[in-house]
């Protein structure tokens, strides 16, 4: 079986992004990296192509250091807890604790 090509641009994705943090950016293995993804990209839906766009921002992130660390007001961080976090993502019910 095939790897479908929004798992394959995700893996040659992360493989660029750490060519790129080595300084490697320009070289030949980059190159043939981007040369791969092209034809992945239009193989992809558009909703793929955006998850693709994140995960990119979201390396781009990391390899600054991360995301920016802010202090949150007590009672902000209460107004924001979840029992259970993956029902909150998923939206089954509110997943905020009562």
């Amino acid at each position: 079986m095939t790897e479908p090509a929004f798992h394959r641009c995700a893996r040659f994705l992360q493989e660029l992004h750490h060519l790129m943090t080595a300084g490697q950016d320009d070289s030949d293995e980059a190159e043939a990296l981007r040369a791969e993804m092209d034809p992945l990209w239009y193989a992809m839906t558009e909703e793929e192509r955006d998850r693709i766009g994140g995960l990119s921002e979201d390396l781009y992130i990391l390899a600054e250091g991360g995301a920016k660390q802010t202090s949150m007001p007590p009672e902000e961080r209460g107004r924001c807890r979840v029992e259970n976090p993956l029902q909150a993502i998923l939206g089954e019910g509110n997943g905020r604790k009562q």
